[in-house]
C-alpha cells in the first residue's frame, strides 16, 4: 500500500488530533485498499459524525486519485463521548417531596420536573405510589437504601369505609383492611391519612397528609382520632384520602414491600 494512503488511515484511525501526512504525492492505490481503512463503529458518541466524515474524504481521495491535503490542512479532532444519565424509577411515598427526593439522588428539582413532564403548578401535587423517573447521573452511585426493594406482596385490600362515606367527627370511625397473604411477622402496615387541602388545574386533589401510621400486622384496623377532625378544609367538603401499604424494615428505614393500596376517600365532618 502506498506510504501516503497509510499516513491517510492513520491520521483518521488516531483518537486525538493528528497532522495530515507531508508532502504532494498523488495516491494511486487500487480500490482493495479501501478495505484498510477504519469503519466507524455505531455509537451514541458525538464523535461518530466527525469521524465519519474523515473516513469519507479518505475514501473520496483514494478512489477518485485525489491530490493529498497540504500540510496547512486543520486535522479532525475526535472528542470524547459525554456520559449520559441513567434513568431510576422511583414510587413516591408519603412525605416526600420533589426537593427531597432531588437531593436524595443528586439531581436538580428541574431535571426532575423535566424528565417527568411536571409544570411549575404541580410541584406539591405528586402523590404516594406515583411513579418517577430520575436522571441519576452515571457517577452517582444509587445505593440499596435509596431504591425501592423487589415488591414481594400484593396490596392491601381495603375494607371500611366504603369510597365516599360521611363519617360524623363525634363518632369517630375506624379504617379497616385485609391481612395481606404471606406478610411476615416482622413486617409492618403503615397507614396514610390526609385532607384535600387544593385542586389541581386539571380537578385532580391536592393532599396534605398529615400522618403514616406503622402498626404490626397483627392489627388490620386504626380508630380515627377525633382530634385530627378539624384539620379538614370547609372548602373540600371536608374531604379525607387514605391508603394502607405493607413495609419491611431495612437498616433503620421503612421500604416498602407491597405495591400502595387502593386510594379512598370518606367525608368527616
Amino acid at each position: 500500500m502506498p506510504t501516503a494512503a497509510v499516513g491517510i488511515a492513520a491520521a483518521v484511525s488516531a483518537p486525538t488530533s493528528v497532522p495530515m501526512s507531508t508532502g504532494t504525492a498523488r495516491a494511486t492505490a487500487t480500490p482493495a485498499a479501501l478495505l484498510l481503512l477504519p469503519t466507524p463503529t455505531p455509537t451514541a458518541s458525538a464523535g461518530v459524525g466527525a469521524q465519519g466524515a474523515a473516513v469519507g474524504i479518505a475514501a473520496a481521495a483514494v478512489a477518485q486519485d485525489a491530490p493529498l491535503p497540504s500540510p496547512t490542512a486543520t486535522a479532525v479532532a475526535l472528542p470524547m463521548p459525554t456520559a449520559t444519565p441513567t434513568p431510576v424509577v422511583y414510587q413516591v411515598r408519603s412525605g416526600d417531596t420533589l426537593v427531597t427526593i432531588a437531593a436524595r439522588y443528586g439531581v436538580s428539582v428541574e431535571a426532575l420536573m423535566a424528565v417527568n413532564n411536571i409544570a411549575a403548578q404541580e410541584v406539591y401535587a405528586i402523590q404516594p405510589g406515583q411513579v418517577l423517573f430520575i436522571p441519576v447521573p452515571v457517577a452517582v452511585e444509587v445505593s440499596a437504601s435509596t431504591t425501592a426493594a423487589a415488591l414481594r406482596l400484593a396490596a392491601p385490600p381495603l375494607l371500611a369505609p366504603a369510597n365516599g362515606a360521611s363519617l360524623a367527627c363525634a363518632d369517630g370511625g375506624t379504617l379497616s383492611w385485609q391481612r395481606v397473604q404471606f406478610v411476615k411477622d416482622s413486617d409492618d402496615y403503615v397507614l396514610h391519612l390526609g385532607f384535600v387541602s387544593g385542586r389541581a388545574a386539571d380537578g385532580q386533589a391536592q393532599v396534605t397528609w398529615v400522618l403514616a401510621q406503622a402498626q404490626p400486622v397483627t392489627q388490620t384496623a386504626w380508630m380515627l382520632d377525633p382530634s385530627l377532625c378539624d384539620l379538614g378544609r370547609d372548602a373540600y367538603a371536608r374531604e379525607w384520602r387514605w391508603w394502607v401499604e405493607v413495609v419491611e424494615d431495612v437498616s433503620g428505614q421503612p421500604v416498602s414491600v407491597s405495591p400502595p393500596s387502593e386510594q379512598r376517600s370518606f367525608v368527616w365532618r
